[in-house]
């Protein structure tokens, strides 16, 4: 891996703007848990070329473009037992929530196999040891003897045709629940489909940046 530039890790005032960005969310972050932020951004910063993984300017575009929208759905999840980032990438918005809850089972399900090793050591460097990764395609969850259920699935920028939202089905309990994030919240809201009802969508601003939404379904069926 190449040294990581200065400019793309997190300084002191970018903690501060984390944390404080964080609180507003309703997350609560300790030193601890800013370590663990400042060690993951250092990490995105010696991958992130050779991964393919997310672009930004800064450390100061960075916890606002993606760390505190990452902590956007954190209160979603609740007393949740178990979380699944499907089509993980970076790890967002898997790896802040495990950050800030790191005794919660999260599940980082990414295909691609630079990706998946850059996930391995994030969960290595922040000894994140309730931090499972798989290397597979969300949409092969049955085919995937090691693969359990969870309360909360999370899509981030994932599939592009909302019909793909069944996907996700297979890896909630019946009655867990479904959080697609949204970039645009001018895109029409999907309608219940089979096994997902539909709940209320929900729309947050980070810091200056454009609204976005996250659209809620829970699922009905065994």
């Amino acid at each position: 891996m190449t040294v990581p530039d200065p400019a793309l890790t997190l300084r002191r005032a970018d903690r501060v703007r984390l944390r404080d960005g964080a609180a507003a969310l309703g997350a609560v972050l300790d030193d601890e848990a800013l370590d663990r932020f400042v060690a993951y951004a250092g990490t995105l910063a010696r991958w992130r070329e050779s991964a393919n993984l997310i672009s930004y300017r800064d450390g100061a575009e960075l916890v606002e473009r993606h760390l505190l929208d990452s902590l956007a759905c954190a209160w979603l999840c609740g007393t949740a037992r178990d979380i699944a980032d499907l089509g993980s990438g970076a790890g967002l918005p898997g790896i802040p929530l495990a950050i800030v809850d790191p005794v919660r089972r999260v599940v980082l399900v990414e295909p691609r196999r630079r990706r998946s090793s850059f996930l391995r050591q994030v969960r290595r460097e922040l000894r994140l040891e309730r931090l499972e990764i798989l290397e597979m395609r969300a949409e092969d969850f049955i085919d995937a003897a090691d693969s359990e259920p969870v309360d909360v699935a999370i899509t981030r920028a994932v599939w592009r045709d909302d019909a793909d939202l069944r996907y996700a089905v297979p890896w909630l309990r019946p009655g867990g629940v479904l959080l697609s994030m949204r970039a645009d919240v001018r895109h029409a809201i999907p309608a219940a489909m089979k096994d997902l009802v539909a709940e209320p969508s929900l729309t947050y601003r980070v810091g200056r940046g454009p609204r976005r939404r996250i659209d809620v379904f829970r699922r009905t069926r065994p």
